[in-house]
């Protein structure tokens, strides 16, 4: 054996004792030193919050309402704000401001922890229309729920009209799909699988979007709004206080979730940057829909200092609530420009 192989052996023989008798936390953490830094940066964030006169820390929320800082008990608030830090700076390639945020992704990431969140209600598709002020009740609904079960057993054919719906989870985004009644045995089996999947997903709860496992999972069948043959635009409006930001349509396909989307300033006059990859095609507002779309937003966004309320509007301009998102994009909106970024940020007062 030469000196090479003995010296090969030697710190194979010195690893494996090292595996032996360190803890596995503590190998762990000595082979991955990023992790430690995401934890100490995420604490001493923490630190400085808790320390400031007007410290969230310092006042329980509301009675019906929570914040991150209240779900997340002990180190957990820690190792999901650092694992969340972690994926915003992924993305934006810098940490978030917790301490003086300016941007509006800065803000909208630093609401998930320290934002007052009304529960169960936020994020459950089952119930945005507890968001409908009363007296636009007689104005405005949501689509109709026609099934909704927390079990992915779903409705066979002789208990369902024939028609076109949407199969939907109430939490989380990207699990939906369009399904026609009559349904085949084996489109049952294999939506059923689907549904399955849905109910088990955690959504968010790892990045800070804890709002989503404070109420039961369930399955949903709902009418589908327009034409069958057409995916309906969701009109996002970004409000602050009621004041609207920005309005976006956004066109959503299942094997392409960006879809198209085109951005519009508050009066709907369509913005030049940023370029979009895909611009919505076909739209068909009138002006006084648009109008009413404008009031709506604002009336029913004026219950938050921040809410994107999202609408569905049909072939005969009705409009119905669609939901409202409170971090859209999960606080990573890179089709925003910083110059977008700033302005919306300074429409937020935290």
């Amino acid at each position: 054996m030469n000196i090479r192989e003995q010296k090969h052996r030697f710190l194979l023989t010195i690893k494996s004792l090292i595996k032996r008798l360190l803890p596995p936390t503590f190998l762990f953490l000595i082979q991955n030193p990023h992790i430690p830094r995401r934890y100490l940066r995420a604490r001493l964030n923490i630190i400085h919050i808790k320390a400031s006169p007007r410290s969230p820390f310092k006042k329980a929320p509301r009675i019906g309402y929570l914040r991150g800082i209240d779900f997340y008990e002990g180190s957990s608030l820690i190792s999901t704000l650092a694992f969340a830090m972690y994926d915003y700076r992924q993305r934006h390639g810098v940490y978030p401001n917790l301490l003086k945020p300016r941007y509006f992704d800065e803000k909208l990431f630093k609401s998930k922890f320290f934002m007052e969140m009304k529960v169960p209600e936020s994020g459950n598709k089952l119930l945005t229309s507890s968001f409908i002020p009363g007296d636009l009740r007689n104005s405005i609904s949501v689509a109709k729920v026609i099934w909704h079960s927390p079990i992915a057993k779903l409705p066979r054919n002789n208990e369902v009209m024939p028609g076109d719906y949407l199969l939907k989870a109430n939490h989380g985004a990207g699990m939906f799909k369009k399904i026609r009644y009559p349904l085949r045995e084996d489109e049952l089996v294999s939506l059923e699988d689907t549904c399955e999947k849905w109910l088990r997903n955690k959504f968010g709860l790892t990045t800070g979007e804890w709002w989503y496992s404070t109420f039961q999972k369930e399955i949903l069948i709902e009418e589908q709004v327009g034409r069958s043959e057409d995916n309906a635009i969701s009109w996002h409006f970004y409000t602050f206080d009621g004041i609207i930001g920005l309005i976006v349509a956004h066109r959503k396909f299942e094997s392409d979730w960006l879809g198209e989307f085109s951005l519009f300033d508050e009066h709907f006059e369509i913005l030049a940057y940023p370029k979009v990859r895909r611009p919505v095609k076909d739209i068909c507002l009138t002006q006084d829909t648009k109008s009413q779309l404008k009031r709506y937003a604002s009336l029913i966004g004026s219950q938050f200092r921040f809410v994107r309320v999202d609408f569905l509007v049909d072939d005969n301009q009705k409009i119905y609530l669609g939901e409202l998102t409170f971090c859209p994009g999960n606080a990573i909106n890179l089709f925003l420009t910083d110059e977008l970024q700033a302005y919306l940020g300074s429409l937020w007062s935290q």
